[in-house]
């Protein structure tokens, strides 16, 4: 957590100021970053935003963070309609997945070749046992997005959080874990590799008042109908009250 409010340097975001400077057409009303500078010093609260992602970028070696940065620049001019640069995060989330590695002492990390058929995102080593890991983002829902896309065009109008999950987006956990373990499965048909599956968690209530009854009630969905064949790993995409969950049916990290 950071204690006082810094102002922007390049000590402070390297890696996000790296990929600012790649973005082909820093003009282009599409282009991500324009306002960089001057959000980093609106408050404590953005710097924390951009942190979750610097800090794990930082621990890509040389060649992961070519790779990554390679892969991320053209998405820095791709904002969608409603949903703004999700796809340029949803790749950023890889290095989060780096880091999540790198955090439980796997070495040799990279990742692996984007191939015409499905691969998982990285390959490493832990004690002598190849690890792979596919890496997934769960974003918030159609009705959400459209919300906070009136939001932010000056819309002002009440509207009720819901204080449990649908079973929309359970379903959708459901399927996206079990379509990571179907791409491991691909690249481990022996099933010697150590298998992880890393999601990042977007739910509707971005505040997060009701993250804790969220976390439970998804984990209560994975305990009665189980994902099997790798390790499932959760990440909130944020957590605005610092609070410490727990799940029994995966192991949930904070960003």
């Amino acid at each position: 957590m950071i204690a006082t409010l810094q102002p922007p340097s390049v000590d402070m975001f390297p890696r996000l100021r790296e990929l600012k400077a790649a973005v082909p057409d820093p003009t282009h009303p599409d282009a991500y970053f324009q306002n960089f500078d001057r959000r980093v010093q609106e408050g404590e609260h953005i710097q924390r935003l951009y942190l979750r992602y610097e800090r794990p970028l930082q621990l890509l070696d040389p060649e992961a963070w070519r790779d990554l940065k390679e892969r991320a620049t053209p998405l820095t001019m791709k904002r969608h309609t409603t949903r703004g640069w999700q796809g340029l995060f949803d790749t950023l989330n890889e290095g989060l997945g780096y880091a999540y590695l790198h955090g439980i002492g796997c070495t040799e990390i990279a990742f692996l070749p984007r191939a015409s058929k499905r691969t998982p995102d990285l390959d490493a080593s832990h004690n002598g046992q190849r690890v792979l890991c596919e890496v997934k983002t769960i974003n918030v829902s159609k009705d959400e997005a459209e919300r906070r896309d009136r939001t932010n065009r000056g819309e002002i109008k009440a509207f009720k959080v819901a204080t449990s999950v649908s079973d929309g987006m359970l379903g959708k956990v459901t399927a996206t874990l079990a379509s990571a373990v179907e791409q491991l499965s691909e690249a481990d048909p022996a099933q010697t590799a150590r298998r992880i599956v890393f999601t990042v968690l977007h739910f509707d209530d971005w505040v997060g008042d009701y993250q804790t009854e969220y976390i439970e009630q998804l984990d209560a969905h994975l305990l009665a109908n189980p994902v099997v064949g790798a390790e499932l790993v959760f990440a909130p995409a944020s957590n605005l009250f610092d609070r410490r969950f727990t799940m029994q049916a995966a192991t949930i990290v904070e960003l």
